[in-house]
Parts: C-alpha cells; sequence; structure tokens
C-alpha cells in the first residue's frame, strides 16, 4: 500500500483513504464519487466516446470476419 500511496503523492494525485467498518468505507466512497461527478459535466462526453469506439471497432471486426469466411 505505502508504494502506491507515494507514487499517488509524488505525482500529486488526488486520494481518498478508506477507513472503518464496510458500511463507513462505502460511505466515503460513494461521497467522494458524487463529488467528482458534481465538478466533472465532462464524463458523459467520455462515456459516449468510448461507446462510439466500441461501436466502431465491433463494426469492424464484423467487417473482416466476413472477408475471412469468404
Amino acid at each position: 500500500f505505502n508504494a502506491f500511496e507515494n507514487t499517488l503523492k509524488k505525482y500529486k494525485r488526488p486520494y481518498v483513504l478508506l477507513k472503518g467498518d464496510k458500511k463507513t468505507r462505502l460511505k466515503i466512497a460513494v461521497e467522494a464519487i458524487d463529488k467528482i461527478l458534481e465538478t466533472r459535466a465532462d464524463l458523459y462526453r467520455f462515456s459516449d466516446d468510448l461507446i462510439d469506439l466500441d461501436l466502431h471497432f465491433l463494426h469492424h471486426n464484423t467487417s473482416s470476419e466476413n472477408n475471412f469466411n469468404e
């Protein structure tokens, strides 16, 4: 764990330590994720880009398979 934490600190990356029982850790994690979602309006755009990319590769792979079967 220390190696991961030190790397996060070295590169000044934000992180949240989850301490306590299972219920407390879940509450802290959900609050941290909600905070990120509130401040990052572009997260949905990023998801849309991934879906478009996935559909592109799906179409490409389907076309390639058809060429090999001929």
